[in-house]
């Protein structure tokens, strides 16, 4: 019995693997010293760090409250992400577009990761509807080029970026979206989204649409600006008269079409359209002595 045992005894000391001192291993942030290890392996402790190997098998490494596996016949690394950076860094969107951000991990090895973690998104300031768990910007819409902030973290990393939001449409803002007046006038004159803004609303009391002071250049606020239309007659020799026509106050930037009609059905021109340069009424004849019968209107048209 004794000798059989000796002998298995030798020959597993014969298939046991040369004996020899671990060097350390070592990164930025730390160094791990390895014992020597035996034919079963080994352990070594630190303030911070623990190791158990054996031999043949695999080694690992626990630190920080984790831990980490370095399997036999394969390279392990242990690294730590230092800093979070998010692509693009700025980039510009038009209204109601999309636009796609992509988190970055910096690694302290000097190496990087774009996937397999998971980061929080987060608007941060200006006109953004929304952001989905793939880092996904929906942006809203606007009454002017905006700038918007968004932001993203990992752990205690976090890093922003500045999106530019487009305004592409000067009529699909809010509660004004469609009325036919620019929007960044309503956003001027009434704050955003206020019923009284609206095109076909009259905040004044002047019977005069907020559709039409825009057009007209007159103050939607200001009950005594109002756009004026006036018709005398001048006799002339015989029977015959010539209907003279005043209006304003007139703009730059506008032309003023003077219109007739006899029903208040069917207009036709009476002027062939007058540009005005200044804050003036203007003064235009009707030679048809069919004028004194009918009705005259006056249509503004802004330049945009």
């Amino acid at each position: 019995m004794s000798f059989t045992r000796t002998a298995f005894f030798s020959a597993a000391l014969l298939a046991a693997p040369c004996l020899h001192a671990q060097g350390p291993r070592t990164s930025s942030h730390y160094s791990i010293q390895h014992e020597i290890l035996d034919g079963g392996g080994g352990s070594t402790v630190s303030a911070s760090y623990a190791q158990t190997a054996v031999v043949g098998g695999s080694s690992t490494v626990r630190a920080d409250g984790g831990h980490a596996t370095v399997s036999n016949g394969f390279t392990g690394q242990i690294f730590r992400p230092v800093s979070l950076a998010l692509t693009p860094a700025s980039a510009a969107v038009a209204e109601g577009g999309l636009l796609q951000l992509q988190a970055i991990l910096h690694l302290d090895d000097g190496t990087t990761l774009m996937s397999g973690f998971t980061p929080q998104w987060q608007v941060l300031s200006g006109p953004i509807s929304s952001i989905s768990s793939s880092g996904l910007i929906t942006a809203a819409r606007v009454h002017e080029n905006s700038s918007a902030g968004v932001g993203g973290s990992f752990g205690s990393l976090q890093a922003s970026s500045i999106i530019q939001v487009a305004n592409v449409s000067t009529d699909d803002f809010g509660l004004y979206a469609g009325d036919g007046v620019s929007d960044g006038w309503q956003v001027q004159w009434f704050g955003t989204d206020n019923p009284l803004g609206i095109g076909s609303a009259d905040a004044s009391g002047t019977g005069q649409s907020n559709l039409f002071k825009y057009h007209a250049g007159l103050d939607p606020l200001d009950p005594a600006a109002r756009f004026l239309l006036t018709v005398a007659l001048t006799p002339e020799s015989g029977e015959s008269s010539l209907a003279t026509i005043g209006f304003g106050p007139c703009f730059e930037g506008r032309t003023y079409q003077l219109q007739r009609s006899l029903n208040l059905i069917h207009w036709e021109d009476v002027s062939n359209g007058e540009s005005n340069s200044g804050s003036a009424y203007r003064t235009l004849t009707d030679p048809d002595p069919e004028a004194i019968h009918g009705f005259y209107r006056v249509d503004v048209l802004k330049a945009e």
